[in-house]
């Protein structure tokens, strides 16, 4: 709720009250223009395979004088840098979700409202939390109070009962218990880098990786909004199935099924992007990977699964500087012999 705060004030500070549509197009085409296809996914991608591997730099985006459709004035720049770095210390902000080809899909609805960003979802969700339960009956406005300040006291107030951040599931995992995961890198309700601080602070309770995998894995779904939706492959058994509902490897509560009952954990789970999201035709299906890995392309169809290898980013990154140490030194060798 704080986040969802500071994103509303952010907005509503620039000299226009909010970003455009255009300036969400301008965003959607330059974030995955640079991006795309260089973190193990394919360059006709409409997503980020791997987002946090995308080093965008949106001053390159500023406009010189005017704002001819194509860049961004200076406010409104801070503006997203304001919601991509979220309030720091309290929660993560929203970086992820640039870098989505149709960004202007989700952050309408969550963020910005098409003008009006107090009445986007997370505006009304913030400030009837802040009106009715943590400052009941005093006058609170969005501008009253710091976001620190709306962050102490409802830690104060309500924290203990609505607060989901334990990270000590020793008991549950005593017990035998089995945790499947998943979130969307384009999600706009709640930050994607939420759920991987979750994880961290997890495994370090429990007594590191391999502990935490033994009973707790996540799967991130490069291009999916909020639980759904968003232009990757975002049907696997959560709201929206895939071609085989019953079956654990593109099924996700038949995967969680399967691992309690006899003990096959998830490695990867296929996931299906349906034309328009309706079934039966399938457009694209791609393996969703146990954090930290990714789904890397390694030839084949760029709408089959078996296309994509689950690879740890580092593996990913060290492949990639072997063969190209390897081009150069057949370069020079091509250099010495000529």
């Amino acid at each position: 709720m704080a986040g969802f705060l500071l994103d509303e004030n952010a907005l509503t500070a620039t000299s226009t009250g909010d970003l455009t549509q255009t300036d969400l197009n301008t965003l959607s085409n330059a974030v995955p223009a640079q991006c795309v296809g260089h973190d193990g996914g394919l360059s006709s991608d409409a997503f980020l395979n791997n987002p946090p591997a995308c080093r965008f730099n949106i001053a390159q985006l500023a406009c010189n004088g005017g704002n001819a459709g194509a860049c961004l004035t200076p406010d409104k720049i801070q503006a997203v840098k304001t919601i991509s770095s979220g309030p720091t210390g309290i929660f993560p902000g929203y970086r992820a979700g640039l870098g989505e080809a149709k960004i202007g899909s989700n952050w309408p609805a969550w963020l910005t409202d098409n003008g009006n960003p107090a009445s986007a979802v997370q505006a009304l969700l913030a400030n009837s939390f802040y009106q009715n339960m943590v400052f009941p009956n005093s006058g609170w406005t969005p501008t009253s109070h710091s976001v620190a300040e709306n962050y102490a006291k409802s830690q104060a107030e309500v924290g203990a009962i609505v607060n989901s951040v334990d990270p000590n599931l020793q008991p549950f995992k005593m017990n035998g218990g089995k945790l499947i995961q998943y979130v969307g890198w384009s999600d706009t309700g709640i930050s994607p880098q939420n759920d991987i601080d979750y994880l961290n602070s997890v495994t370090k309770a429990v007594g590191g990786s391999d502990e935490t995998s033994d009973f707790y894995r996540l799967f991130m779904v490069p291009g999916m909004s909020h639980c759904a939706g968003g232009v990757g492959a975002n049907a696997f058994g959560q709201s929206l199935n895939g071609p085989n509902p019953a079956d654990p490897a593109d099924d996700i509560l038949s995967a969680l099924n399967r691992w309690v009952e006899n003990r096959v954990a998830p490695e990867q789970i296929i996931a299906t992007k349906y034309v328009n999201d309706t079934p039966p035709q399938v457009a694209f299906q791609r393996p969703l990977c146990v954090y930290p890995k990714i789904a890397k392309y390694n030839g084949g169809s760029s709408t089959n699964a078996a296309s994509f290898v689950c690879v740890r980013v580092d593996d990913g990154q060290n492949a990639q500087n072997d063969q190209n140490n390897q081009n150069n030194q057949n370069n020079q060798n091509n250099q010495n012999e000529q």
